[in-house]
């Protein structure tokens, strides 16, 4: 089963990434109009200065969007392999039943052939819960 579109997390994250991204240029805009409205040039140089400090927090949310999508992806991709296999355990379970119920019937026709009861077969006989060790 493919699943399309995105997931709840892959959409908070981006949502977060960006809101961040949003609040770390905002505050930095605010501080260089504030300091430039009132204060003298010194002040507007050192605000400059410290505005390649902003390429830190910036790094850090890209790469954690990065490792944020790749996270997800990974998810998605168990989600899918965890849906096979539950898909696959109950065709097993199906395919179990039915050679239970064909044991059963064999077992049935195999008693019922009109011969005395010293040559029937018994549950005992056969193993209805698949647990015999493989053939060698």
């Amino acid at each position: 089963m493919e699943r399309r579109g995105t997931t709840r997390a892959e959409v908070s994250g981006r949502r977060l990434g960006r809101v961040l991204l949003a609040g770390i240029t905002f505050g930095w805009a605010t501080a260089i109009v504030l300091a430039l409205a009132f204060a003298n040039a010194g002040v507007v140089l050192a605000l400059l200065a410290l505005l390649p400090t902003m390429v830190v927090p910036s790094a850090l949310l890209i790469d954690a969007r990065r490792t944020h999508e790749r996270l997800g992806s990974a998810a998605a991709e168990l989600e899918q392999r965890l849906d096979r296999l539950r898909e696959s355990q109950g065709l097993r379970d199906l395919e179990i039943q039915r050679l239970t119920l064909l044991t059963e019937e064999l077992l049935a026709a195999a008693n019922d052939d009109g011969r005395p009861g010293a040559d029937r077969v018994g549950p005992h006989q056969v193993d209805l819960e698949c647990s015999a060790a493989p053939n060698a």
